[in-house]
């Protein structure tokens, strides 16, 4: 499997499984994303400050004849949002 880059701009942790909503930083698709994750390995990871430009590697769980349904295999942050608009902001 091979990892992508995209942004991470919600994250859920309400119920058993965890959920990331992404969108992809090349252009390919624009339209809602999203994936499932295991809270155990990569809730921490998610959880604070989620939001952010992340390396993750999924695989498509769906079965045959179903839409895509994502689950999360892999993932390192790359950025927090939070510290990409610092590096913005010092470069005014």
């Amino acid at each position: 499997m091979e990892s992508v880059k995209v942004a991470v701009v919600a994250v859920s942790q309400k119920k058993d499984r965890g959920w990331v909503k992404v969108q992809t930083l090349d252009g390919k698709s624009w339209s809602d994303m999203g994936a499932h994750f295991d809270k155990e390995e990569f809730g921490e990871l998610f959880c604070e400050d989620g939001a952010g430009l992340y390396e993750i590697e999924f695989k498509n769980v769906a079965n045959f004849g179903e839409n895509s349904k994502f689950e999360v295999v892999a993932a390192k942050r790359l950025f927090k949002f939070s510290e990409l608009l610092k590096r913005a902001e010092g470069s005014r």
